[in-house]
């Protein structure tokens, strides 16, 4: 945490690394990013030497850093200038690098419609610093006053996870749909203690989503769906009763600071019922991909619904549909 705030106060971007995804992906992420500085903790810097990267051990450096004035930094970057840069799992080709500016993480996190963010609120943060999920995490809690609660790395069983919760008083948590299911069917006391929880990232369950809304009627329950691209989330349904008689629970309406457009292959909306693709617009949306001009200008095209010059939109690759109730479902992909 203090890295990623040092990071942005000098005015750079951090791009986050797994050290435990194999040596030729980290080389890779590294080459393609073509990163500068990489900051390590003294245990892991060794995995480093011989790399063609300056590497920076927070331990050795501790000292001098000390010394340093604590004043504001000066420099000129903004909303639109990149925060971080987040790599896709590559699950439709090489990883590609989606660079993301400050404000789409403000977007997501300040004054937020759809969670309840403050100084009152204790944050799990569980996700791989390289998912995406842990930008929701972090800056949920950092930029609103609130507690960020660590999992430790070699805490990964249900039980570790439902302790940590306890103990700590954890009251608002992002789960992958996968982890959710399966805490549902056998570890939903341990989400008890929660005030909201928001599922995303695969198909939810409506069976095992209402099961979980009867069990914890004083937990707000969010179904979320979001690509990288459009910094994390897009939309959010809240299950205020149980999803009766669906296939699938719906993924809601655009968050705060988001707009979609659900269009056919003309560029055209459709109307309610009508199946087309997904388009994200709005303050979420990402500068594109690094180093990656072709793909990018294929994937974030002119918002032609936008009175703002240039407002740029993301094309998900997503088929979707309007409901009656002004809701939206998810069909299938594209890509």
């Amino acid at each position: 945490m203090i890295t990623f705030l040092g990071v942005l106060k000098a005015g750079a971007a951090y791009l986050p690394l797994d050290p435990s995804d194999p040596i030729p992906h980290l080389k890779f992420l590294l080459n393609d990013s073509q990163a500068k500085v990489l900051v390590a903790c003294r245990e892991l810097s060794g995995m480093f030497e011989n790399w063609e990267i300056r590497v920076v051990c927070l331990e050795l450096g501790t000292g001098n850093l000390f010394g340093e004035k604590s004043d504001h930094l000066d420099h000129n970057r903004h909303g639109k200038h990149a925060a971080y840069v987040n790599y896709t799992s590559g699950s439709t080709g090489m990883p590609k690098g989606v660079l993301v500016p400050h404000r789409g993480v403000v977007r997501l996190v300040r004054d937020a419609d759809y969670v309840d963010l403050g100084p009152t609120e204790t944050m799990l943060h569980r996700a791989p610093l390289s998912f995406d999920m842990a930008t929701f995490e972090i800056w949920g809690a950092l930029l609103n006053g609130g507690c960020l609660v660590i999992l430790p790395a070699e805490e990964s069983s249900l039980f570790d996870l439902g302790e940590l919760i306890r103990t700590e008083e954890v009251t608002v948590s992002m789960l992958p749909t996968g982890l959710f299911h399966l805490m549902a069917t056998e570890g939903l006391e341990f989400l008890r203690p929660l005030k909201q929880l928001l599922v995303g990232g695969d198909v939810l369950s409506p069976d095992l989503a209402n099961q979980v809304h009867r069990a914890l009627p004083e937990c707000r329950l969010m179904n979320v769906y979001g690509p990288t691209e459009n910094t994390v989330l897009t939309c959010c349904f809240e299950l205020r009763e149980e999803v009766v008689e669906r296939k699938s629970v719906p993924i809601g309406r655009p968050i705060s600071g988001s707009l979609v457009y659900v269009l056919d292959e003309s560029m055209e909306l459709v109307p309610a019922g009508v199946v087309g693709e997904l388009f994200a617009a709005g303050d979420g949306v990402a500068m594109g991909y690094l180093n990656r001009p072709e793909l990018t200008a294929e994937r974030f095209v002119i918002d032609p619904f936008s009175s703002e010059p240039n407002a740029m939109m993301y094309r998900s690759g997503d088929r979707a549909r309007w409901l009656p109730d002004g809701n939206l479902a998810q069909v299938s992909h594209f890509f």
